[in-house]
């Protein structure tokens, strides 16, 4: 019998949130089965494709697959980055989600009349919203995420649930006599219940590491929708060596540089990461210096806070004949490091039958981590000094080499990552398939 999630009452009032937020810490982690629906929001990004993949594998244990719904918000052609949402679907379906859904509000009318739309306008994309707003979003008004990720996707939940509840009548009387928890409507009926997961981790800024990893926000008697942060403690080690084991495809911008995926320019990007954008994608970079100078806005606050800067930035670069994927930026080569200094890890791991490296290596210091291995060598009757260390060395020198190599050898006109294939390590095997995808 599937389990209703409960309350943790001591950890909500410990919250101290707004009772008018109606917000509900869960105890534990949740049981899919209860759900008629688990909708996991997708950007096609690293941490959106691990959690698809983590909950793929749960529902099919729980045998709840048919109740798996990948859902993306399509940001818009000069928004998004190019291939996101064609990625997503196919990450989901090579997860095993039956249904992929694509969410937006662009193109939608107005119902009522606003400071930027007049009711019946259709709503335009983001740089059509900051050019009516006279303004960017910014740490404190992130109204790109509000408006374009959750208003169309609660809305989508507002359609699920509906159709649900007129086609499940009975069900719903049955579930409202039963009491498991549900909020019930003026007629004793239970709603649709939705179990919404992100992969949003705790690691990427301190609001979400403060967020319950699994809570309930009571605003409506037609539909309970719960979240769960499914992978909230996930550390990037592990979120890249999952990437790496599974073998499923990854958006090209983090070979180029960029921590996070979604909006193509981000506020919270660094000045190199929105060069690196700003070369791969010059018509997007264009509409958005055309939007700082009808608002008189640059696009974030600070030294640095224009566009133009990137695309002046672009323009030198190009007559000292540097690109920002020949140029090797921190950032670039930080993730290039992390790609192939992960696959080293994985290697040395499997040659002490042991495959939690990247997870150790983030979570202990140096020292400890060594002694760690140093313990596990010696329970397998392998010398650390002779046998262990070295290997764990050369893999970790050839991770420099190979991102050094990928950055800086890399063709001006090249669009794609470089394939390397398997290179040869030093102690004779070759990397593993696995991990160079």
């Amino acid at each position: 019998m599937a389990r209703a999630p409960k309350e943790d009452v001591a950890t909500t009032k410990k919250l101290g949130w707004p009772k008018n937020l109606k917000v509900r810490v869960l105890k534990g982690k949740p049981d899919l089965r209860w759900y008629d629906y688990i909708v996991v929001s997708t950007s096609g990004g690293k941490d959106s494709q691990t959690v698809v993949r983590f909950i793929g594998e749960l529902a099919k244990e729980q045998g709840v697959t048919d109740r798996l719904i990948a859902l993306h918000a399509d940001l818009g052609p000069m928004v998004e980055w190019p291939g996101a949402g064609k990625l997503a679907r196919e990450q989901s379906e090579l997860a095993g989600y039956p249904v992929f859904e694509q969410v937006t509000r662009i193109g939608g009318v107005a119902k009522k009349t606003s400071q930027m739309y007049r009711k019946g306008e259709k709503w335009g994309d983001l740089l059509d919203m900051a050019t009516r707003k006279g303004e960017w979003p910014a740490d404190k008004a992130r109204y790109c995420t509000s408006d374009f990720k959750r208003a169309p996707i609660l809305g989508y939940y507002t359609t699920l649930s509906r159709d649900w509840n007129k086609a499940n009548k009975a069900l719903r009387k049955k579930r409202g006599r039963a009491g498991q928890g549900d909020t019930v409507d003026s007629h004793g009926r239970a709603p649709c219940r939705i179990l919404e997961v992100t992969g949003m981790r705790a690691s990427e800024a301190p609001r979400r590491s403060r967020r319950p990893e699994y809570y309930t926000r009571i605003d409506s008697p037609q539909r309970r929708v719960d979240t769960w942060m499914a992978i909230k403690w996930w550390t990037d080690a592990q979120v890249w060596s999952d990437i790496c084991e599974s073998g499923v495809p990854y958006h090209p911008a983090y070979d180029r540089g960029m921590d996070r995926l979604s909006c193509v320019f981000c506020f919270y990007a660094k000045f190199h990461q929105l060069v690196a954008s700003g070369y791969q994608n010059p018509k997007a970079l264009d509409a958005y210096i055309r939007v700082e100078d009808a608002t008189g806005k640059t696009f974030r606050d600070g030294e640095l806070g224009s566009l133009k800067l990137v695309r002046d930035d672009l323009a030198v670069s190009a007559e000292d004949g540097i690109t920002p994927k020949r140029d090797s930026h921190a950032g670039c080569g930080r993730h290039a490091g992390r790609k192939y200094g992960y696959a080293g890890e994985w290697v040395v791991l499997r040659i002490i039958e042991r495959g939690e490296v990247s997870i150790l290596s983030d979570r202990l210091t140096q020292k400890q981590a060594a002694d760690v291995v140093e313990e596990i060598a010696e329970n397998m009757g392998l010398d650390y000094e002779s046998e262990v260390y070295p290997l764990a060395w050369q893999g970790r020198k050839v991770g420099r080499k190979l991102a050094q190599e990928a950055f800086c050898a890399c063709p001006a006109d090249s669009a794609t990552w470089p394939v390397y294939g398997a290179p040869k390590w030093p102690w004779g095997d070759e990397l593993p398939e696995a991990a160079v995808r």
